[in-house]
């Protein structure tokens, strides 16, 4: 909260509450704060901090705002948001030299109060009222100082004039019904001027009024004012008050600077407000505004801040401390109450006596922890603690063996248990593990047993006795309980028989019944329920919505509810439907940890039970079941992008469009609950992502990310602490808005893409095929005319060899000729190889198709590859053509060129290049374009085939270089 100094508090129509402070304005969900001022960001940002008065107007959904320095100014309850002034009225309400101290709203009338006169703005017509002249004991309009403004529900305005007195105004014409003068309302006498702090309607045509002469109780009966008469004696009609306000039943509770009173409507009694073991009453100090809202429940602002209360009576008083004194009961081990208005409790320090009427806590013994207390008699009370047994009576603490002799024995044991089995036998339990006594009075004998005489005690502990409804007793041990007879001293042990009924870690520390089942307290399982032959029925634990598993007492309300206490809280179970309550020191306990053996069952009305700070009485007949479900909003939507985040406030908003840019979206909401706003829970789903609810706890927030781009509902519900959930889930709207990349147009592009990809792969593959085939169909044609031709020629030869008479030469050149044609073959077969498809490859297959024939010339050979070159891979009809082009060049260096060296290269540099030079004559390229013949010709056709051009460089006796580069 943004000041603990608060002016004003209401209830706006979504059930928020608004406090105003001296440091600006606060919006109240139960559990956050959304504060408004000058230092809020600009949607929350008011122009001046003390706020003087604030109304709401429902029909615009506004709250109207006077702060000092700042004017006038107005807030969306719808959106949370500081809205600015229409253009039309900015100029008219700023009030620039007034100080403004009050506002109401009438209809459309705007009323405002200042100390510098009184005035009416019509908001629809955006013009001021003009208002008639006063009477002559009343200052002029211009002059007249307004403390408080009120709108009653029958259109009239109620204008309290400090120094003046009262007026009464029709709220939409302005015009005045009545006059109240300040001597009219001076019942006491007071030498000083009439100062008005507060103003509350109430029934009847009447209104209560704070000021500093006391309270004053008017009447507007026939529109005219007039003074009723009050109870003088009460100090709040004589002494300065600050606050009143109206209950539901119509009792008037008043603040004054140090006490909080209420009236009763019915008697006129007046009670004085005081809370009970609060270790502050700060809350008392100067309470300047009280409001009651639609539940009833009672807020109070002072100069130490908020509080608010149920009028209810509560299920439970704490007594910790004591009233005017600094005694506190640090922890409670035992307690007995002797009637209805004093407890004895035994602590941890010493024994107290406790007055529940006036909270008075007196110590009857110090230092010594004291663990059972129990009537020995109606007015003799037994007490066991660390330095022996003693006997309460008539207030005062006696050793016990100074009445009951027998007891001497017994008095250095230690006991914490304890039950009457008749009118002359009383059973002791020792927290020693010594067993158990059986004290006979009418004999007063005392007879111990344990396990050494037949009593089955697991480890000689005793957790506690339970005398059921038929009278027999039971012992609670660690993980057995026996039934005893104390006249026979027999017993027989029984076990919780069923299953998961057998963990050593089980320690049983009490038991109660109910018409069907007994009820124990496990500690570290939980609440056992078993039927009456011990047979395991069910368990509930902290899984089933028990408030811990470390339990340790149980009371049985009737038959239909059992009490359990633990170390964390109070559990309240309905054994019929099975409905778990939970209760905290936040719900009036004195602390959420309870003791072992601190708990006593007076009544069914009432239970006692304490541990950490004090005891508690519990009434059970007061437990109340909230059966209002909290009103849920959707009150922030928080947008993070990359560009930043983006806050959306509208309580009705529906529907929200999320920008492509955010990568996040936290949804924020309230469950309206003030009985118990820490409890609210929720769950929400998304019907397009799961149909199932998600539970969410008591997170009031959740955040959306990884949502693809289209149209979502998410529902919210919400829950109280009686699991009573919201009838309708809140709805919202989402449409997330796509990227660039996820929009249609931009799917459609990239599929046209893709499919363009694909006709393009398809084309390319289609024309890639085409040209192997043409390089397959060439290398037929070529094998079809070389081996053709060849075959012929061997034919022809073949003939002559068998006819002529040049038999040998014609062998040479049959030959010859399938020498050739073998070498054709096996290059086609090479090119058709795909293992063969690099540059280095083809100049490995260069060098063997020359090698033989330079080497018979005896010419030096030097074939080198670009490293980063060799791994190079090049197509077929490459391979093929510059294979022939290179034995082509290379046969006419042999043939023509008398040189002693040849060498072959490729390169990279600047593009793929493959070059054959050699050493020898050379010729003139001048006479080229005249002796070019079929060689040259042919080179020239392959490399342009495979789009690669020839050049040839050389001149007489300069050898000849030839380089075949691709374009």
């Amino acid at each position: 909260m943004s000041s603990y100094n608060i002016t004003k508090i209401l209830q706006d129509q979504y059930k928020f509450i608004w406090i105003s402070t001296q440091d600006g304005l606060n919006c109240f969900d139960g559990k956050r704060f959304l504060v408004f001022n000058q230092q809020s960001d600009p949607a929350h940002r008011l122009k001046g901090n003390t706020i003087m008065d604030m109304a709401e107007d429902r029909q615009r959904q506004l709250i109207w705002l006077i702060t000092s320095n700042g004017g006038l100014q107005s807030v969306a309850t719808g959106t949370q948001t500081v809205v600015s002034l229409e253009e039309k009225d900015k100029t008219a309400l700023s009030f620039n030299d007034k100080w403004l101290h009050s506002v109401a709203i009438c209809g459309d009338v705007l009323w405002i109060g200042a100390y510098e006169g009184l005035f009416a703005y019509d908001l629809s017509q955006h013009t001021f009222i003009k208002l008639p002249e006063l009477a002559d004991n009343f200052p002029s309009l211009s002059d007249i100082k307004i403390g408080k403004l009120l709108a009653d529900d029958q259109g009239r305005i109620w204008a309290c004039c400090d120094e003046a007195g009262m007026l009464l105004l029709d709220g939409k014409t302005g015009r005045i019904l009545s006059q109240l003068p300040a001597e009219g309302m001076n019942t006491a006498g007071s030498r000083k001027s009439i100062l008005f702090w507060n103003i509350t309607g109430a029934p009847q045509n009447e209104a209560f009024v704070s000021t500093n002469w006391g309270l004053r109780q008017i009447s507007a009966a026939n529109n005219k004012l007039s003074l009723k008469q009050r109870n003088a004696s009460n100090v709040i009609n004589t002494k300065e008050v600050f606050s009143c306000a109206l209950d539901t039943t119509g009792n008037l509770w008043i603040s004054d600077a140090h006490h909080l009173y209420k009236e009763e409507q019915q008697t006129g009694r007046l009670t004085k407000i005081s809370e009970r073991n609060n270790e502050s009453d700060a809350w008392q100090t100067a309470i300047y505004s009280l409001y009651f809202d639609d539940n009833n429940r009672l807020w109070m602002g002072s100069e130490e801040g908020l509080s608010y209360c149920s009028l209810r009576k509560q299920p439970f008083e704490k007594f910790y401390r004591s009233a005017g004194s600094t005694t506190k009961i640090q922890h409670a081990f035992s307690i007995y109450p002797l009637n209805d208005s004093i407890v004895y409790c035994g602590a941890a320090n010493g024994l107290y006596e406790v007055n529940t009427n006036t909270d008075l806590i007196r110590q009857l013994h110090a230092g010594a922890s004291c663990y059972l207390i129990a009537a020995v008699t109606p007015d003799n009370i037994l007490v066991s603690n660390s330095e022996g047994l003693f006997i309460i009576t008539k207030g005062k603490l006696l050793r016990a063996k100074q009445l009951y002799p027998e007891l001497a024995g017994i008095e250095n044991d230690l006991f914490c248990t304890m039950t009457r089995y008749n009118n002359d036998i009383i059973l002791l339990g020792s927290q020693l593990r010594k067993g158990l006594y059986v004290w006979d009075q009418a004999s007063k004998k005392i007879t111990r047993h344990n396990s050494e005489n037949g009593l089955q005690l697991d480890q000689e502990n005793i957790s506690s006795f339970y005398k059921d409804k038929e009278g027999r007793v039971w012992v609670l041990s660690t993980n057995s309980l026996s039934q005893f007879d104390p006249l026979t001293g027999k017993s027989s042990r029984h076990v919780i028989t069923g299953a998961a009924s057998s963990q050593t870690s089980d320690i049983l520390l009490d038991m109660c019944e109910t018409n069907d089942s007994y009820w124990f307290a496990v500690y570290g399982k939980g609440l056992v329920e078993t039927d009456k032959q011990l047979h395991l029925k069910r368990i509930m634990s902290k899984t089933s919505g028990l408030c811990n598993n470390g339990v340790y007492k149980v009371f049985a309300v009737g038959d239909s509810v059992v009490l359990v206490t633990s170390n964390d809280g109070l559990a309240v179970v309905n054994v019929h439907n099975n409905r778990i309550r939970n209760y905290y020191e936040q719900d009036g306990l004195q602390s959420n940890s309870f003791e072992q053996f601190c708990g006593y069952n007076s009544s069914p009305d009432t239970i006692y039970a304490g541990g950490v700070n004090g005891f508690s009485i519990i009434y059970p007949r007061n437990f109340f079941m909230n059966t209002t479900p909290p009103g849920l909003y959707i009150n922030r939507i928080k947008m993070d992008a990359t560009s930043g985040s983006r806050d959306t406030t509208n309580l009705q908003m529906t529907t929200l469009r999320i920008p492509s840019d955010v990568y996040q979206t936290t949804i924020f909401f309230s469950g309206m609950n003030f009985n118990s706003p820490e409890r609210v829970k929720y769950a929400y789903r998304i019907p397009e992502v799961n149909d199932k609810w998600t539970d969410i706890g008591s997170q009031n927030y959740i955040p959306l990310m990884d949502l693809h781009p289209g149209e979502y509902t998410i529902q919210i519900k919400a829950g109280n602490e009686d699991d009573i959930w919201t009838d309708r889930f809140v709805e919202l709207s989402l449409e997330y808005m796509p990227k660039w990349y996820q929009t249609i147009w931009f799917k459609g592009l990239v599929v046209c893409f893709v499919v363009g990809l694909l006709f393009a792969f398809y084309r390319y593959r289609i024309a890639q095929l085409e040209r192997q085939h043409a390089i397959r169909r060439e290398i037929a044609n070529d094998l079809h005319d070389d081996l053709g031709s060849t075959l012929n020629t061997v034919k022809v030869l073949t003939h002559l060899a068998r006819n002529g008479t040049e038999r040998e030469e014609y062998l040479n050149k049959i030959e010859e000729s399938l020498t050739s044609a073998s070498t054709g073959l096996r290059d086609m077969l090479w090119v058709l190889d795909d293992s063969g498809d690099t540059l280095q490859d083809l100049m490995t297959r260069i060098c063997n198709a020359v090698l033989p024939v330079i080497n018979a010339k005896g010419i030096h050979l030097d074939c080198k590859v670009d490293e980063e070159l060799k791994d190079r891979i090049i197509s077929k009809a490459e391979k093929r053509n510059l294979l022939l082009i290179a034995r082509e060049a290379v046969n006419n260096s042999i043939k023509y060129a008398t040189c002693r060296n040849i060498s072959i290269s490729i390169s990279a540099h600047p593009k793929l290049s493959l070059n054959i030079s050699d050493d020898g004559i050379g010729f003139d390229t001048k006479l080229m374009s005249v002796t070019e013949g079929n060689g040259l010709k042919n080179m020239r056709y392959r490399a342009a085939y495979i789009n690669y051009s020839v050049d040839i460089d050389t001149a007489p006796e300069r050898g000849v270089n030839i380089v075949v580069r691709k374009k």
